[in-house]
């Protein structure tokens, strides 16, 4: 999966195979090794150095974690905002607060979930195919899927909602 990841003025271009277990940036390749993964901790061994992030949050396309005891914070677009970015749409309409909104014109290829069933905030719910390429939508925020717009095989428009998320609280 590709990835690009920007601090300040500084943008990195990192393509992930986590089957193979290899990051790429720079003209570099890096294997690596998950030691530890919760939900705010993550250990890596790559080569002989072990690297700590600690304290890992996220936001959309936003994450802040610390490293060395220094807060880092970065803007991360993954291949769907990258596309989306490449013909002119932006990565921010990709869903509203609950709503689900289709990025682009495609066709649906998988419902992952069904009204009524308990999503988390970016757990994947829908694969839509566009331009030949198989594309993720994940929840926006955490609660019960409470409408679904679509089936599978369906032909879709974009900004067309797909799906809502009753979210808690």
């Amino acid at each position: 999966m590709k990835f690009e990841c920007r601090s300040g003025d500084l943008v990195h271009s990192v393509t992930l195979n986590e089957k193979e277990q290899i990051v790429e940036s720079g003209g570099q390749e890096y294997p690596f090794e998950i030691i530890e993964k919760s939900k705010q901790r993550l250990l890596v061994r790559s080569g002989t150095k072990l690297f700590l992030l600690n304290n890992i949050e996220t936001d959309r396309n936003r994450i802040s974690f610390t490293f060395n005891g220094k807060t880092c914070v970065r803007e991360v677009k993954d291949e769907l905002d990258l596309l989306l970015d490449k013909f002119g749409f932006s990565a921010h309409s990709r869903a509203s607060e609950g709503t689900i909104l289709a990025p682009m014109p495609g066709k649906i290829i998988r419902l992952m979930a069904k009204e009524g069933e308990y999503m988390e905030a970016g757990q994947p719910l829908i694969i839509l195919e566009a331009m030949k390429m198989e594309n993720e939508l994940k929840t926006p925020v955490g609660g019960v899927l409470s409408a679904l717009h679509v089936t599978t095989g369906e032909t879709v428009e974009k900004n067309q909602p797909l799906a809502e998320i009753k979210s808690r609280g």
